[in-house]
């Protein structure tokens, strides 16, 4: 890849060549949506260009279970990488 399309992180229907993870339940950007009263929560985006495909496991391919900390650490050549802390807070 060399961009991305607009709507390229959407959890439906991601570009060729992205993989969302997530280090909750569910994969995608579900937008922030912290207790309301709870203060200021988080949020950390990361995005990684890897030099290669990317294997996780035996089976040598990313299951849909693998936790970000495993991707990760599978990842090989990251050619670069961008990252983005955001705070939201519902009053």
């Amino acid at each position: 890849m060399t961009g991305l399309p607009q709507g390229g992180l959407d959890a439906g229907t991601p570009a060729d060549g992205v993989r969302l993870l997530s280090s909750g339940s569910r994969r995608g950007y579900l937008g922030p949506a912290p207790i309301k009263g709870h203060g200021p929560h988080r949020y950390v985006f990361q995005l990684f260009a890897l030099g290669g495909p990317l294997t996780v496991g035996r089976s040598n391919t990313v299951p849909d279970s693998a936790k970000p900390r495993a991707v990760l650490a599978a990842a090989g050549d990251v050619l670069a990488r961008g990252r983005l802390d955001g705070f939201y807070e519902r009053a």
